[in-house]
């Protein structure tokens, strides 16, 4: 991240920009799975520093999966749907479905 900064500024590409958010996003819901009710502090203060935009648009849309959840079919495909209007990837990614 600190490489496209340094190369690219602020304005990278769409994939590049998708990646990184999808990178940040994962790391934490994945650490409130496993560690629920603390924070990957060390983490979570480098990207708030360095990138202080992205870290607000991963805890704006942590808080929106979070808040649908993920827990039965319904709110996957929600929570899907909520990534795919977020990261503008309606046009390349399909609308996921609860199998029946």
């Amino acid at each position: 991240m600190l490489a496209a900064r340094a190369k690219l500024g602020e304005d990278l590409p769409f994939e590049l920009r998708t990646q990184r958010l999808l990178l940040v996003l994962k790391h934490r819901l994945w650490w409130k799975a496993i560690a629920p009710g603390e924070a990957d502090v060390y983490f979570w203060k480098e990207v708030e520093s360095g990138f202080p935009a992205l870290a607000k648009e991963a805890r704006s849309l942590a808080a929106v999966i979070e808040g649908v959840g993920y827990s039965d079919p319904d709110s996957m495909a929600a929570a899907m749907n909520e990534l795919r209007r977020a990261l503008e990837l309606k046009g390349i990614v399909s609308e996921p479905k609860p199998r029946p």
